[in-house]
């Protein structure tokens, strides 16, 4: 008789984690998502919770126990150096399978191509650009997080719409149908509220969520040009990752909530680009994440 082993893909994104299981021909048993893990955002000890109780949740969807895993393929945003917490924090629950850990970037790109070789341009909470070429050498524009870059990001979004919204108020530009849309999704109008709201009660992910008003909002001229920055920003990193890796044009791809699919956002960049069709990826990240691991069952 014989035992079926499965591969888990873990996508450890900047707000979500989304953990699947799968056969090794790929066929999908189990999925389940949670908040983010990013220990960075939320602290090791909560991040490793909701790990665990995401993946649990797979498992229980799947009908399986842990020592079925054959090998996982892990990805998490922020840096290297999470990648020890997260193998850490895997090891106890799946003490035989075999455990790869790489970045959210890595796994999106291989999502993407079906293998680890082209450029993946992400914009969601975050953005950045990887690539990896044929003979292996990677190159990454971006990802610095939101003090530092992240521009084209939903949150770079976001955030230039509360500036736009403050210049209102200052009296510095006129009022915008898309300024009391901000004001109903942030839960209040006055500078008063503006500057205690984004001080001291939104998080990253809440900024990043105002960009939907930009997109809904596009044919306004403050709207249009901050989806034209973005655009510019994001095409600009996509094109150093080609150069430097010498790397054809059509081995781009698309991946993040903002422009993985048909977006006003996502239509800017592919025209900033001049891809003549839209490039979107073969696979989510998740499945990225169980292609690496399938290589070691």
């Amino acid at each position: 008789m014989t035992t079926t082993t499965y591969v888990m893909g873990i996508d450890g994104g900047g707000t979500h984690v989304r953990v699947v299981i799968c056969t090794p021909e790929l066929k999908v048993v189990a999925e389940s998502d949670g908040r983010s893990v990013n220990p960075n955002a939320v602290g090791k000890d909560t991040a490793a919770r909701e790990l665990r109780r995401v993946i649990r949740e797979a498992l229980l969807k799947a009908g399986i126990l842990p020592a079925a895993v054959a090998s996982v393929g892990a990805g998490i945003a922020g840096t290297h150096a999470l990648q020890g917490w997260l193998e850490e924090t895997l090891t106890p629950i799946f003490p035989k399978a075999r455990i790869l850990t790489t970045l959210d970037l890595e796994i999106a790109l291989v999502g993407a191509f079906g293998e680890r070789n082209g450029v993946i341009i992400v914009s969601g909470t975050g953005s950045a650009a990887y690539g990896v070429n044929a003979v292996g050498e990677t190159a990454l524009v971006g990802g610095w997080g939101y003090l530092l870059g992240d521009e084209g990001s939903g949150y770079w979004i976001g955030t230039q719409l509360l500036r736009d919204y403050a210049r209102m108020l200052d009296g510095n530009s006129k009022p915008r149908t898309w300024h009391m849309e901000l004001a109903s999704q942030i839960g209040g109008s006055t500078r008063e509220y503006v500057v205690e709201w984004r001080y001291s009660r939104a998080q990253v992910s809440d900024v990043a969520a105002l960009a939907t008003i930009a997109m809904e909002n596009e044919q306004e001229s403050i709207c249009a040009a901050i989806l034209d920055s973005a655009a510019a920003h994001l095409g600009k990193a996509t094109l150093s990752v080609v150069e430097q890796l010498r790397l054809p044009a059509d081995r781009i791809a698309f991946a993040g909530g903002l422009i993985s699919t048909a977006t006003p956002l996502s239509e800017r960049l592919r025209a900033f680009l001049k891809l003549p069709t839209f490039p979107a990826a073969r696979y989510p990240a998740a499945i990225g994440a169980v292609l690496l691991a399938r290589e070691y069952v």
